[in-house]
């Protein structure tokens, strides 16, 4: 079944070069914003590969020849984003290295580490190519949650087809646990959408909506019908998902723009900020309704009632119930190491030891390293590595709010809530939301 995969990325591929070749900007750049969003996995016999990669082969071709003809600049981008590549794979291999580990895994992991950050500079520079950025990835978002919701209805009323379709298209022999566990249970009680994994799709949702939601409130417009149904059918897949990121972040996402209008009112339609609150509500008790007769009432007194009990539970299992203070030492005296490989207490454990430097990309216990971006990164290179994303996006974040940018400015809030629950800025969803934030970004002082 492999040739399904392999005709679905082709065509996907034949397109974004056939836009290029016709010269229409808009529709390449939407096309590739999508093909991040939800591409299948590409497969050929018994290989499965990141579709992802031969989105970011064909732009790197493309914004070559366009950089070569001078239609776009890389100016304010070129030097600190590069900077930014070279420090972040230096600190990785270095504290890898100096783990001992020297095998192909390394190679795979920096394949990985490579596509994420030359496709988020790629895109960066197409958005830089076309007029109105917004409303094209404004576009992009209505059509891959079309996407989502056919194959959300699928798995939800199927799990034969659900599983067997959501399996086959994107996930890989390493990457179908969730769809396992599902299997395994004989129906579908979350929303997969077009992914491997409500984690994921739960990710994109909670970053789509906060752009969306920024949209909203900075539009004078007196109608905004459409808006505000792109904002529901977007926030009813996310809840639909049972994703805790979701549930919790909608609400840390609408409270922190409600307050950037109570600052900003002057550019703010305060009319949309009610309207949206109606949204909100309006989805969450739309979700209620459609679950109580069906299975999916577990789901909602499962998640719903447990944030509401104790909103601080959702993180219990990345940063509570020990998983900071456990040092290595204590895991070594008690010898129960190997009751802890594939969790975070080890990788804690496992990152006081090399605080500095870190453990490097590859796990040299079996520690778990894909629940949370900033554990993450302190096991990739320690604090050293930290402290280079943070200085990084720490300046496009002020960048944004001093220029009073709210859909750029809180997109990145939104990565960096998904950070602490996910690898939010290792996943290709996020390659076209972190592109949107840098693609018209600059230190101050100089022009795109």
């Amino acid at each position: 079944m492999w040739f399904i995969n392999l005709c679905c990325c082709l065509i996907l591929y034949g397109y974004i070069i056939l836009c290029y070749l016709r010269k229409k900007r808009q529709h390449l750049l939407q096309a590739v914003i999508i093909g991040y969003f939800c591409c299948p996995v590409f497969k050929v016999g018994g290989v499965a590969i990141n579709g992802t990669y031969f989105i970011t082969f064909i732009l790197a071709l493309i914004c070559l020849i366009t950089y070569a003809e001078g239609k776009t600049k890389m100016a304010g981008l070129r030097l600190y984003y590069f900077l930014f590549i070279i420090l972040n794979i230096y600190f990785m291999l270095n504290a890898t290295l100096v783990n001992g580990v020297n095998d192909y895994r390394l190679i795979v992991s920096l394949l990985g580490q490579v596509n994420i950050f030359m496709g988020v500079m790629e895109c960066a520079l197409l958005y830089r190519t076309v007029e109105k950025p917004q409303e094209i990835l404004k576009k992009a978002v209505i059509t891959t949650n079309i996407i989502h919701v056919i194959f959300g209805c699928i798995q939800l009323l199927s799990v034969k087809w659900g599983y067997l379709i959501t399996n086959q298209l994107f996930a890989s022999p390493d990457r179908n646990g969730p769809l396992k566990v599902m299997w395994g249970t004989g129906n579908f009680y979350r929303m997969f959408g077009a992914s491997y994994s409500p984690t994921i799709l739960g990710g994109y949702i909670l970053v789509a909506f906060s752009f969306l939601l920024a949209c909203v409130l900075e539009k004078r417009k007196k109608r905004m019908g459409r808006d505000l149904c792109l904002l529901t059918v977007t926030l009813l897949i996310g809840l639909l998902a049972f994703s805790k990121t979701v549930i919790l972040g909608v609400c840390i996402i609408f409270v922190l723009e409600a307050g950037w209008c109570v600052f900003h009112l002057n550019k703010c339609n305060k009319k949309a900020l009610f309207q949206c609150i109606g949204v909100i509500i309006g989805a969450f008790l739309l979700v209620i309704v459609i679950a109580y007769p069906t299975r999916l009432w577990g789901q909602v007194q499962y998640y719903f009632g447990k944030i509401l009990r104790s909103p601080t539970s959702a993180l219990n299992t990345r940063y509570g119930n020990g998983v900071m203070s456990t040092s290595f030492k204590s895991l070594v005296a008690s010898n129960k190491i190997s009751d802890y490989v594939n969790t975070t207490y080890l990788t804690m454990a496992l990152i006081k030891e090399h605080p500095l430097v870190g453990v490097g990309l590859i796990p040299i216990m079996g520690e778990f390293i894909g629940d949370s971006q900033y554990i993450t990164i302190l096991h990739y290179g320690g604090i050293l590595l930290f402290l280079v994303f943070l200085f990084f996006y720490l300046e496009v974040f002020v960048t944004h709010y001093k220029s009073g940018k709210l859909s750029q400015f809180m997109v990145l809030v939104a990565i960096g809530l998904c950070g602490i629950s996910m690898n939010s800025l290792e996943i290709s969803v996020m390659v076209p939301f972190v592109a949107f934030c840098l693609g018209k970004w600059t230190k101050p002082g100089r022009k795109c």
